[in-house]
């Protein structure tokens, strides 16, 4: 009898698992769960990850929809052994980037103008915002999206990305790739980039991971962020990195810092459940066991707040 291997995933946080089904594919639900507001997340993302192809399915539905009809879905292509080759960690998707997506969908205003997202990696972000901002949502004020990172592949890899699921956004904002590495904005180079400050927002998703990065990274939103934008970053709040770097922004007296915890309820299937053909995988979701996993979001602004800005504050709770 021919044995089934499962591939597996890598760079999972303590405790996680991925099941994976006899189709190949592990299967994942995420929302997002505020209990200090009434704004629990309008949207769901339901994750179909073929590990073995490294391709995932990203099916956005509303919560609001009895029937659960999808409102649209992103296909990833992931680089194969991009970790294992020296490509990066920008060779893979991770949560942060549904996390950003769907607390955006509820909180549109928070987006305007010319966006940068850093490390932006294969543009799965960037795309479910545009589809959940600008192609779902009723206003919206986002001039462009701009998926940055500092390897070739990884930007090759988002533009296939993005023509791919060209469909599924927004086609009246602009999507482009652009390079960008964080070194190139050190402390000997930083004035000369002063004139690069070109945009509105910048979006972060997972993209703390090494101390040593951390201060090429906040050199970069302050050459890149215009004096009245706003830089959003998200990561896992048990990651050492990010409370680092956290620390290291409201030391910065040209920043003004902003910190809230999102917590996102995650439910990933068993795969003996998501083999069971008399079930839907509605069905299957409602009587499965979630987790709560929480996030950290920061929000960083290039300048004192005024009176005006403390009122833009207070909105993003």
């Amino acid at each position: 009898m021919e044995t089934r291997t499962k591939p597996s995933p890598i760079l999972l946080l303590p405790g996680e698992t991925h099941h994976v089904a006899k189709d190949g594919k592990s299967r994942t639900r995420y929302s997002i769960i505020n209990y200090d507001d009434a704004k629990n997340s309008s949207y769901y993302i339901e994750e179909e990850y073929d590990l073995q192809n490294a391709k995932k399915k990203f099916i956005v539905q509303s919560n609001h929809d009895s029937q659960r009809r999808p409102i649209g879905s992103i296909d990833i292509h992931e680089i194969q052994d991009g970790i294992e080759s020296g490509i990066g960690t920008g060779s893979l998707t991770w949560e942060s980037a549904l996390v950003s997506s769907l607390f955006f969908a509820s909180r549109s205003h928070l987006l305007y103008g010319n966006c940068l997202e850093l490390g932006g990696g294969l543009g799965l972000g960037i795309l479910l915002t545009n589809m959940l901002v600008c192609r779902v949502g009723l206003h919206h004020s986002i001039k462009s999206f701009t998926i940055s990172d500092y390897n070739n592949n990884v930007l090759n890899q988002s533009m296939e990305n993005i023509a791919n699921n060209y469909e599924q956004v927004d086609a009246g904002v602009v999507m482009d790739v652009k390079y960008v590495n964080w070194y190139d904005y050190d402390t000997e180079n930083f004035n000369a980039k002063e004139n690069n400050k070109c945009y509105d927002t910048i979006i972060g998703s997972d993209i703390v991971y090494r101390i040593k990065d951390i201060q090429p990274l906040l050199n970069t939103i302050k050459s890149l962020l215009k004096e009245d934008g706003a830089a959003h970053i998200y990561g896992p709040n048990n990651r050492a990195a990010i409370q680092t770097f956290h620390q290291e922004a409201r030391r910065d007296p040209s920043l003004t810092v902003l910190s809230k915890i999102i917590h996102v309820e995650r439910c990933r299937l068993q795969e003996d459940s998501c083999d069971n053909p008399q079930q839907s995988l509605s069905q299957i979701y409602r009587t499965s066991s979630s987790q709560t996993v929480p996030f950290l979001h920061l929000t960083i602004f290039r300048k004192l707040p005024t009176e005006m800005d403390t009122t833009c504050m207070e909105s993003i709770d």
